[in-house]
């Protein structure tokens, strides 16, 4: 396989004529044009959909872990792990305290649609030092 060699000139100002025949001259061809401009406006307000158990990072760069809603996907896995039902961990949040995004209490359909979040986020739960120490414990009882 031959190996391609590139190379990215940015341009500060206006360009000069004479760089692509430059280029030209010695092998280079031109593959691509970047153009850019002001925005008229800051852009779409799109919403960006965080995941169950993350929130915006102070930098607002990046997620981090949202310590109450992790709490909430590790009482989901105790309690489906003890065989109790959805609507019995609904009660159990809502005794808690706990409430959903919007402030809700809890009910068993809004549990089943944090299954997707909980499977995602099960390797980041059953790895931490909590859950192995709840695991250790359990084991010894």
């Amino acid at each position: 396989m031959a190996y391609t060699e590139r190379v990215h000139d940015f341009v500060a100002g206006e360009l000069d004529p004479g760089l692509i025949e430059r280029r030209k001259a010695d092998g280079w061809s031109l593959i691509a044009l970047e153009w850019q401009r002001p925005a008229a406006d800051q852009g779409p307000d799109v919403p960006i959909d965080v995941p169950y158990g993350f929130r915006v990072a102070r930098d607002c760069r990046h997620l981090e872990e949202h310590p109450a809603e992790t709490e909430v996907l590790r009482i989901l896995m105790r309690m489906i792990i003890a065989d109790r039902g959805l609507s019995q961990t609904a009660d159990e949040l809502n005794v808690r305290g706990y409430r959903t995004r919007a402030g809700e209490e809890w009910r068993p359909t809004d549990l089943f649609r944090l299954m997707p979040a909980l499977v995602d986020s099960a390797p980041r739960i059953f790895g931490s030092r909590e859950w192995v120490a709840e695991r250790r414990a359990a084991i010894r009882s």
